[in-house]
């Protein structure tokens, strides 16, 4: 929502691109505080590989277009649109494994 907000086609436009600072100051130490803790979690090989990561991975790829291109050009929001689409569909396939796993056992 965030990434199509400069978009004036939908309801939620903000034509001044404040609200992506909201990605840095309140998505970014969530996942990093995610992804701390599922390393912890990790240490004793309760989670795979994938999962510990996903949080980083999301963090790199949903800041990483802001920080690049502080201009917001329609690339950037594009890709930072994409890149969190994939991190959805990401983080619900890894969830959907986990529990098959754990289902399994």
């Amino acid at each position: 929502m965030i990434y199509t907000s400069l978009n004036k086609n939908f309801p939620w436009y903000e034509p001044c691109g404040i609200q992506f600072l909201s990605i840095i100051l309140i998505s970014a130490p969530i996942l990093l505080i995610t992804g701390i803790v599922l390393m912890i979690l990790n240490k004793k090989n309760i989670l795979p590989k994938v999962s510990s990561l996903v949080s980083f991975y999301a963090l790199a790829g949903i800041t990483l277009p802001i920080i690049i291109d502080g201009s917001l050009s329609k690339i950037t929001i594009f890709t930072g649109t994409i890149l969190c689409i994939v991190f959805i569909v990401l983080t619900v396939l890894v969830s959907i494994n986990n529990f098959n796993k754990i289902k399994k056992i």
